[in-house]
């Protein structure tokens, strides 16, 4: 799973045009495709694809994003796939801002609470966003301009209020504002596997981290950190039996570990057995 934006600000082929934070625009451009590519948006993005075409997939929701068009992805947990045109690229703008910014745009604008789930918006570009656009990257892309990073992001959104799609807009990013308590049994039974953190376990679920931490006490009997190690070492276990071929590497990363030998000494302390014996033990049963 990648984390956006850490992921691609940690990355050295994405170009950061406009940074402060965890808010800012980066230019990716890549002529590999992108195959079902699990990732937790930290942030409230907002995806400008140039060329190629990006799809979309949450628990409830599938969409394509073609050249041309932009998609707002509140904060959560998507699917991405991007599919590249024979001699071309898959290319995007990515903005991304956070509920701190988001509450100073909706100073200005008088909302009434939504409880409701927030889910992603697709619309086109405009004369007024191409325009807006090409000024940031005539002016700000042989830099990072740690300062005009938040009024530039509040311009974006006071553009798009403004035009076709504004109330849709200011709906969405009202509710994931605004996004509702998740069940904690509900949302973690789905997602335990994910690589991500306690704290954004916390974050996905609308809860501070001691609140997250208390409520899952009382589901589950023990702290997250230790439920989630043996639920993902089952599902280890399970993987490996059920696919005995498998790359103990390609599990490990799989579950988050950089290092493999890592996990596989969390793997032994469980079970009293190696990854690499359980998977020699399964083929001398086959």
């Amino acid at each position: 799973m990648i984390t956006v934006p850490k992921d691609f600000i940690n990355d050295d082929t994405c170009k950061k045009v406009l940074l402060h934070g965890q808010n800012g625009l980066i230019h990716i451009s890549t002529k590999a495709p992108l195959v079902d590519q699990d990732s937790y948006l930290s942030q409230h993005t907002l995806l400008y694809v140039v060329s190629g075409s990006l799809v979309v997939k949450t628990d409830y929701t599938l969409s394509t994003v073609h050249a041309g068009q932009i998609v707002f992805l509140p904060i959560g947990v998507y699917q991405l796939s991007g599919l590249v045109l024979e001699g071309g690229a898959l290319e995007t703008y990515m903005f991304f801002f956070d509920e701190k910014l988001a509450r100073r745009f909706f100073g200005n604008v008088d909302l009434q609470v939504e409880r409701k789930e927030p889910e992603p918006l697709t619309f086109n570009e405009s004369e007024a966003l191409k325009s807006y656009l090409s000024f940031i990257l005539k002016n700000y892309s042989d830099k990072t301009e740690k300062n005009a990073t938040n009024w530039k992001l509040l311009e974006l959104l006071n553009l798009i209020e403004k035009g076709p799609v504004g109330e849709k807009f200011i709906a969405r990013l009202n509710r994931a504002q605004n996004r509702k308590k998740y069940g904690i049994r509900l949302f973690i039974e789905k997602n335990f596997h994910r690589n991500l953190s306690v704290e954004d376990y916390a974050h996905l679920t609308g809860r501070s981290i001691s609140t997250f931490h208390r409520d899952f006490k009382r589901q589950y009997a023990m702290a997250p950190k230790p439920w989630f190690l043996k639920k993902r070492m089952e599902m280890a276990k399970s993987q490996l039996i059920e696919q005995p071929a498998l790359k103990v590497a390609d599990l490990a990363n799989s579950f988050g570990y950089d290092n493999t030998s890592h996990f596989i000494k969390a793997f032994e302390k469980e079970y009293g057995i190696t990854p690499k014996q359980l998977q020699l033990s399964e083929k001398k049963n086959l």
